[in-house]
């Protein structure tokens, strides 16, 4: 597994390579967030050119909360890039464990 943290005002999402089961499991957890965050988690096969996964038929989003843990488990092709992207602009800290098989530090916002 890999573990983190970011800060949301100096980066806005992060990212990883789906492992050869093609499940991802995410948890996303803050204790300090200015507000609800929303955020979609996205896939890429060029680690440039990135689109939100899709369930039943709806781009996926969801809202993560000063003090609650999302964790989620998601089926996505093995071995391409995923990322989870925070939209607007609250700021604080959120601590992140993926199963994804590395993390990727050099994509961008």
């Amino acid at each position: 597994m890999i573990t983190g943290t970011i800060d949301l005002e100096v980066k806005r999402s992060f990212a990883g390579i789906v492992s050869l089961t093609g499940v991802v499991t995410i948890q996303l957890d803050s204790n300090n967030l200015s507000g609800d965050t929303s955020f979609a988690i996205e896939t890429s096969l060029d680690k440039n050119n990135w689109d939100a996964i899709s369930v039943s038929g709806q781009d996926y989003q969801e809202t993560l909360s000063a003090n609650n843990t999302f964790v989620q488990s998601f089926r996505i092709a093995p071995s391409i890039y995923f990322r989870v992207l925070f939209n607007g602009s609250t700021t604080g800290n959120v601590a992140y464990i993926h199963t994804g098989t590395s993390e990727v530090n050099e994509l961008q916002d």
